[in-house]
């Protein structure tokens, strides 16, 4: 089931980045928990009670013809390599 995350996720989010993005700098993936990201913003998959899947739903403003408009990026979109192909995230 998907759902909102909480402060309690934070770290199964976190392996599932270190895992599904192993190029990634260590540092950016601590910047972006640290500074960024807010449990309100992510939403994971779970399976008894842990994250296999997740995705990121950071808050943006964009302009279009001069308004401003509030939108959202999302980022983070990740599948733990055994659970791939299910369509957790689809």
């Amino acid at each position: 089931m998907v759902e909102h995350t909480t402060v309690k996720d934070i770290a199964q989010l976190r392996e599932i980045w270190r895992l599904c993005f192993p190029n990634e700098d260590i540092r950016y993936t601590d910047y972006f928990f640290k500074k960024i990201f807010k449990p309100e913003y992510g939403l994971a998959y779970k399976e008894n009670q842990t994250a296999v899947s997740c995705l990121c739903k950071i808050p943006h403003d964009i302009m279009l013809n001069g308004i401003i408009l509030r939108a959202s990026m999302i980022v983070g979109v990740a599948t733990l390599p055994k659970y791939r192909n299910r369509g957790y995230m689809h």
